[in-house]
Order: C-alpha cells, then sequence, then structure tokens
C-alpha cells in the first residue's frame, strides 16, 4: 500500500519519514517472530535511506542494535562508527553509545569507556526530548559495569532500565521494549550474572508470553542451574512459539538439539505442550499477520523513535 502510494504520487520513499520507520517496525515483529533473514533485509534497507532530521538519525538505531542482538558486534561497531558522524548531536550520540556497546561486547572495556564520555558530551548538545535518551547511555554505562565485574552496580542499573521498559506504552514501544529485554538477558548471560538473566526472562514472559525468546532466555538460565525437567519444558514452549522462525535460527536449532538429547525428560510429548495462557487483548498472538496488524504509524517512546512533530523547527 505504501509503495503504491509512492508510485501513484511520484514521491521518492526516502522523503517520507514514515517508510524508514514502518520498515523498522515491520522488522522489529519478524524479529518477534524468528524471522531474522526478512527482518535482517528490512532493517538493511532503512538504514541505507538518507536521514532527514534527528528522528530519522535516531531511528537508523535499530540496523547496529540487530547486529549486537545477533551477536555481530564488530558489524555493529562499524554501522554505529557512521551514525557517530551524523549531522546532528542526536545522531552522534546514538552511534556513540552503540559504538560502546560493541566495544563492550568485545571486551574493549577502555574503548568502551571512551564512547561513553563522547556520548555524554553529545547528549548535553540535544536540546529536544533529551531525557528520553537516558536510557540508551544507562544501558551503555550497565554493559561496561558488568564487563568490569561491577556486579552489585551493573545489575541495579539494569534492573532500572528494566523497570522503564516494563511500563512502556503502546503496541509498537512493546515489541521494541522486548527486543531491548532479550539483548540485557544476552548480555547477563555473557558476563555470568545469571540471577540478572532469570529475572530478565521472566520480565519478557510477563510483557509477552507469546514470545518465544522469553522461553528460550529461561530454559538457559534453567540448563544452567542443572534443573534438566525445567530447561526442556521451557525448550519446548519456545520451540512451538517459534513455529513460524526461520528454520536455520540458531535459537531454534540448538533448542531442537536441547530436545533430541533429552527427549525421554520431557514431562510431556512436545505436541502436548501446552501455550501459556494470553493474558489479556492486547497481548499479541503468536502468528506473523497478527503482529503485522499490531504495526501503526505511531511512535514509540522508550528505545524507540519520537515523533518527528517534536524535532520540527518552531
Amino acid at each position: 500500500m505504501e509503495n503504491a502510494y509512492y508510485r501513484a504520487e511520484k514521491i521518492p520513499s526516502e522523503y517520507d519519514w514514515h517508510h524508514p520507520h514502518n520498515l523498522s517496525l515491520l522488522a522489529s515483529c519478524l524479529q518477534l517472530l524468528g524471522q531474522m533473514k526478512e527482518a535482517e533485509r528490512l532493517l538493511r534497507q532503512a538504514y541505507a535511506l538518507p536521514a532527514h532530521g534527528e528522528a530519522a538519525e535516531l531511528g537508523r538505531r535499530q540496523w547496529p542494535e540487530f547486529l549486537l542482538a545477533r551477536g555481530r558486534p564488530q558489524e555493529a561497531f562499524d554501522a554505529a562508527q557512521v551514525l557517530a558522524a551524523a549531522a546532528t548531536p542526536t545522531g552522534r550520540f546514538v552511534g556513540h553509545t552503540l559504538a560502546g556497546r560493541a566495544l563492550a561486547a568485545m571486551n574493549r572495556v577502555e574503548e568502551a569507556k571512551t564512547e561513553f564520555t563522547a556520548a555524554s558530551q553529545e547528549l548535553r548538545a540535544v536540546t529536544v526530548d533529551a531525557d528520553r535518551l537516558q536510557p540508551y547511555l544507562q544501558t551503555l554505562e550497565a554493559e561496561i559495569l558488568l564487563s568490569q565485574k561491577k556486579s552489585a552496580e551493573g545489575v541495579a542499573l539494569m534492573k532500572q532500565i528494566l523497570e522503564q521498559l516494563r511500563g512502556t506504552p503502546g503496541p509498537d514501544a512493546r515489541s521494541q521494549a522486548l527486543l531491548q529485554m532479550d539483548s540485557i538477558a544476552r548480555r547477563a548471560r555473557e558476563t555470568d550474572e545469571w540471577a540478572l538473566a532469570e529475572f530478565t526472562a521472566q520480565e519478557m514472559i510477563g510483557l509477552d508470553p507469546s514470545y518465544g525468546g522469553g522461553y528460550y532466555a529461561l530454559g538457559l538460565v534453567a540448563e544452567q542451574q542443572g534443573d534438566a525437567a525445567a530447561a526442556t519444558q521451557k525448550f519446548a514452549i519456545a520451540e512451538k512459539l517459534w513455529s513460524e522462525a526461520d528454520k536455520d535460527l540458531p535459537e531454534l536449532q540448538a533448542v531442537r538439539q536441547k530436545l533430541a538429547s533429552k527427549q525421554s525428560e520431557l514431562p510431556q510429548t512436545r505436541q502436548q505442550c501446552e501455550l501459556p495462557k494470553w493474558k489479556s487483548p492486547m497481548t499479541p498472538r503468536g502468528s506473523a499477520e497478527a503482529r503485522r496488524r499490531r504495526l501503526s504509524l505511531s511512535s514509540s517512546r522508550i528505545f524507540s523513535v519520537p515523533s518527528a512533530e517534536k524535532f520540527r523547527p518552531h
């Protein structure tokens, strides 16, 4: 529909801020379904579009965020470096925060701290919606603390971020919140903060019990704790919720290998595995079509693109 409009009106899609925003929203829904190949294609496309204004520059962050989530920190760092050379303080700020996160993931902590300082300086130059950008800086700070084995401070800050994400309003912003929670859970596991990994996995399930990634994360925690029965149960739920995922999704392949090796320990067959109950009509169902219907042109609030209206000159 959107492409048909551009053709009919003879308007290049790159001049409509909604276009990259909608590409990113659709990609987020696909990520939650485990359809990473198509999500990657859409995010590459959105990232390649020229950014007109601060909102668009902020929106380009989703490509390096995706790369971080997929365990590709060097590629994320390279993409973030482009953002760090943006024309506006907002674009440069988000570029430095993501570059720092990529460096922390590669255990280059001193360089990550340098990016933190650069991001802090850019944030002081932001005049619109600076408070809403603060969680990006907090996330980088928390990841640096975890990398430095400063567990108490890092975990406390991560839990503050999770509290903000838990209260995110609207379906589009909740999709973004889930992806951010998944990223926190991954980083917690990488730094051996298993209590934080468990807490974050439970938060994901609480926010959206139809998301397979929450059960996968909780299954990894149970496995680390030596609770084979709980691990296989969570992995079985994840497998069922990822029924529309890419067949070669690494997480899904790992789940199937684990289940195959422990089939006798499953409390019930995979076919009989009961899926979690949906808590309210607001909870998204586990189908691609249902998630696509949740797309709208509304702007996300935390870890998302602020309304373009706020960036218009007065």
